[in-house]
């Protein structure tokens, strides 16, 4: 990525097709942040943007989840006129979707234009990932009337709404409908979606005939499902055989270690979860720590746990224990508040 930066900063005559590369190429490697800050000071110099600029920048908003600049965007499209084009229609729904302002998205999908796939799937995408799995099914009955055909991003909208939802059998309905009412042949991301619900709803084997029975060759984050599935319902035969087969796809797997671990400690088998955990220790295999992050004003900080990295950690730690004496003030005595504080302080 720097050296990405360093040929676009040494470009005499910047144009269009650089900047839209450039914003493309921060927003694939994930350094959103960027990709907004380099579309912010160009936008004056580069005023004749097109369709793809407004398309990756809005990726770029939902990514964040930045639903004022979102709506600035949004607004620019307007303004430009290209609000009717299918690739910005639906990165706009998709935008408010992943912003958490269904209301905006319904708004801006029923100005859009009825004959493009692009925004009903956007739509029911957003209508699935927020468990509004009824007007999923109500989207995908009105597409015939509009005469469009569902693609496998629509069923895969429809199996996400059934999996959230735990309706067994509509699932299966609409996995065998894909190929039988429209051709369409099943991906491993929708046989996921179906093993994923299984595994939600305790069908541990139906999840495991399912993976049988796949005409596709199941991959590591199949098998993850299932195994996962495993240690929440304390299947231990079903978890090693997931846990194997994951490991022999991916042998430095990290998470297979800790879900089969921590599958035998639930059990009781502590000889056995002790023996992964030194296998995984000899193979010195480390879980990628997971990050959260915060947007104040137009800055994103990213932090981790215990993380003193931050050059205002001290000041962020001071108002955490300011916030926390708040908190506790109204706890009984015999509630273990003290305690939990001073490892905030030790933190």
């Amino acid at each position: 990525m720097d050296e990405s930066k360093r040929v676009f900063s040494e470009i005499d005559k910047v144009n269009l097709v650089h900047l839209n590369t450039m914003i493309t190429t921060f927003v694939h490697a994930g350094y959103y942040t960027d990709a907004l800050a380099l579309y912010q000071t160009t936008w004056s110099s580069y005023s004749k943007v097109d369709s793809r600029t407004f398309s990756i920048i809005l990726k770029a908003c939902s990514a964040i989840t930045d639903i004022q600049l979102g709506r600035a965007v949004h607004s620019l499209v307007l303004k430009t006129g290209f609000d009717q084009d299918s690739f910005v229609e639906s990165s706009v729904i998709d935008t408010y979707c992943k912003c958490g302002s269904i209301g905006q998205a319904e708004k801006a999908f029923r100005s859009s234009s009825m004959n493009s796939l692009a925004a009903w799937n956007a739509m029911m995408m957003g209508y699935a990932h927020h468990g509004c799995y009824q007007e999923v099914f109500d989207l995908f009955d009105k597409m015939s009337q509009f005469g469009i055909e569902p693609d496998e991003i629509t069923y895969l909208g429809v199996l996400i709404s059934c999996c959230h939802g735990g309706l067994v059998k509509e699932a299966r309905h609409y996995l065998d409908s894909m190929f039988e009412l429209h051709g369409i042949t099943p991906h491993l991301e929708h046989y996921a979606c179906m093993i994923d619900m299984l595994g939600r709803v305790g069908l541990l084997e139906d999840a495991k005939k399912t993976i049988d029975h796949m005409p596709i060759q199941p991959d590591v984050h199949i098998w993850q499902i299932l195994l996962s599935a495993c240690n929440i319902h304390g299947h231990v035969e079903l978890g090693r055989v997931a846990a194997s087969k994951l490991l022999e796809i991916h042998p430095e797997n990290e998470s297979a270690y800790i879900l089969l671990s921590n599958l035998y400690a639930s059990a009781g088998m502590w000889n056995a979860a002790g023996r992964l955990r030194k296998e995984m220790k000899e193979k010195t295999l480390r879980k990628e720590p997971g990050s959260s992050w915060i947007q104040v004003g137009r800055k994103s900080h990213t932090f981790f746990v215990n993380d003193t990295s931050h050059p205002q950690s001290k000041e962020i730690y001071e108002e955490l224990i300011r916030l926390y004496k708040q908190v506790i003030v109204s706890l009984e005595p015999e509630q273990d508040g003290a305690s939990l504080l001073t490892m905030v302080l030790a933190a």
